[in-house]
């Protein structure tokens, strides 16, 4: 009899444990949106910086730099360069190392992707205190990744700010640099005209001491943002333009008529005309003659994306939060500012948008709990009708989901399970009582 009870109640108490488990999976799946529409938390733990998005199809596309274990190693300080990739709004992620140990890493990085293939580029400072700027490629929309490349090395300079973009066979990386002492900065291009197999040497742009926002390529020609700082006096933006990568370029001052700052942050180029957005505003221009329109301030920002016949602007104030706004008419008339991240008593910083067709993912730094410096993460938010609905603010998870069942076959599979071990388990108890000797 003794042990008879015993196996009972290591029985009952196995199959209780075993229940719990299957109930908590059950409610976590339960607890999820199908749409997956909110917040996904995509890295573990540590301190992440500069996250930068790409959109291709239905791939979400992001690179950042992330400091494994502590926040200084020795005198210098040293993190990973990540890629991660989501092909289902976010539900799982798939990642990539593309380097182990990158010193100095307050430096940018970049992505873009174009059909298949998705580029990442970012500077990082060696052993010797060289810069180098790296490239890694993809042609596989971030399946698998080739090693990464030096495209320059520069000694005693550094590199503030940097672009890749992509159209077809041509990539155009661009960059600044500067001394460590103080002297005008200094911008430079490297093309490949056949997706990254082969590059240009560094090439000086025109007009490089300013700082480059933004560059597109329409049509074979590529096109530059850049805003000129000057002390004592008002920041002024160009527009230069290349039909032949670099070999001649032509120019023009966005918003002639412009009195005061106008610093523009970024530009969009369809239906033959080109539209720059700034703090102070936004204005157009046909491309044909360069002719810019009446500063529009009714809207401002940093982020310009475009879907269809829909713009869209997101602009950051650091006493509220991030806003959205929309035209529908080329920039003519936009939508009063909408909030779609409310700032509260988490830091929040490194905003990075990008668009594919209506879908819009937004990513920035968060630091959630009251911690130590090292626990900010990035995060992201989707948009699948181009800005006009976003999703609340969700801290999902501290950890990865992998799983990708949808919701109805976890709860199909969870309430067979359960079946079986409570079939098996009265079985095992009926057969226990059948085995027990009859008292005379």
């Amino acid at each position: 009899m003794r042990r008879e009870a015993k196996t009972f109640l290591i029985s009952l108490v196995s199959w209780f444990l075993v229940l719990a488990f299957l109930m908590a999976l059950m409610g976590e799946a339960l607890s999820r949106p199908e749409d997956w529409e909110f917040e996904r938390k995509l890295t573990d733990t540590g301190y992440a910086i500069y996250p930068k998005v790409a959109l291709s199809e239905d791939v979400v596309h992001i690179a950042y730099f992330k400091n494994p274990s502590e926040w200084h190693d020795g005198p210098r300080r040293v993190a990973q360069v990540v890629y991660t990739r989501s092909t289902d709004g976010g539900r799982s992620w798939s990642r990539h190392i593309l380097s182990q140990e990158c010193y100095a890493f307050h430096e940018p990085i970049a992505i873009a992707s174009s059909n298949d293939m998705v580029y990442v580029a970012w500077s990082e400072e060696t052993a010797d205190w060289e810069h180098n700027l790296m490239f890694a490629i993809s042609h596989d929309q971030g399946m698998s990744w080739g090693t990464p490349q030096i495209l320059a090395t520069h000694r005693d300079f550094i590199v503030l700010s940097l672009e890749v973009v992509a159209e077809g066979d041509h990539v155009v990386v661009l960059y600044m640099t500067r001394e460590y002492i103080p002297v005008p900065n200094s911008s430079l291009m490297i093309v490949s005209e056949n997706r990254g197999d082969d590059w240009s040497r560094p090439r000086h742009v025109p007009k490089g001491t300013g700082n480059v926002y933004d560059a597109v390529i329409v049509d074979s020609a590529l096109y530059i943002s850049f805003c000129y700082w000057q002390w004592g006096g008002d920041d002024v933006s160009f527009l230069l333009f290349s039909p032949d990568w670099g070999t001649t370029w032509n120019e023009s001052r966005i918003g002639q008529d412009i009195t005061g700052n106008f610093c523009a942050f970024d530009m969009k180029v369809r239906n033959d005309r080109i539209g720059v957005l700034a703090e102070e505003g936004y204005t157009h221009s046909a491309l044909v003659d360069l002719n810019w329109s009446h500063l529009n301030q009714n809207v401002s920002g940093w982020r310009l994306l475009d879907s269809d016949d829909t713009l869209l602007a997101l602009s950051y104030s650091r006493n509220d939060g991030v806003y959205a706004q929309l035209s529908y008419n080329e920039g003519e008339e936009w939508t009063v500012k909408a909030p779609i991240l409310e700032l509260n008593e988490h830091y929040q910083r490194d905003f990075d948008a990008e668009s594919s067709g209506s879908d819009v993912a937004f990513v920035w730094i968060e630091k959630r709990e009251a911690t130590e410096f090292m626990n900010e993460e990035v995060f992201l938010m989707v948009s699948h009708d181009f800005g006009v609905t976003w999703s609340e603010p969700t801290r999902v998870t501290d950890h990865v989901y992998e799983l990708a069942l949808p919701l109805f076959v976890v709860t199909v599979l969870v309430l067979l399970l359960m079946t079986v071990l409570t079939i098996c388990f009265f079985g095992e108890f009926i057969r226990a009582r059948r085995r027990r000797p009859i008292l005379s």
